[in-house]
């Protein structure tokens, strides 16, 4: 859209969305006495990497035979989902999960 002129003195809050590749995208910016305050960008990361995200709602649904196997997926399903994040992937030992369950 256009650009938002103020004048002097105005203050306001903006708000745009955008469904990008990786999902939704949030800007948000504050202004004060003609100036901007506060800009918050809300990236697909975000919402993707929460604990109630998709990724970790993904990852509790793998089943595979071995940890190697489960690590293979679940790398795989990260990639997937979000190709631009570095991360670090433990696997921790719970005998009584179902990640290594026959499905």
């Amino acid at each position: 859209g256009l650009p938002l002129a103020l004048a002097s003195g105005q203050a306001g809050v903006g708000i745009s969305q955008v469904q990008a590749a990786r999902g939704l995208l949030i800007h948000r910016v504050v202004f004060s006495e003609g100036l901007v305050q506060n800009y918050t960008i809300i990236a697909p990361t975000e919402w993707n990497f929460h604990p109630h995200g998709v990724v970790a709602e993904s990852l509790i649904n793998l089943c595979a035979h071995s940890p190697a196997e489960l690590k293979a997926q679940a790398d795989l399903l990260i990639h997937v989902i979000d190709p631009c994040i570095k991360y670090q992937l433990r696997l921790l030992d719970q005998p009584t999960a179902k990640v290594f369950q026959h499905a």
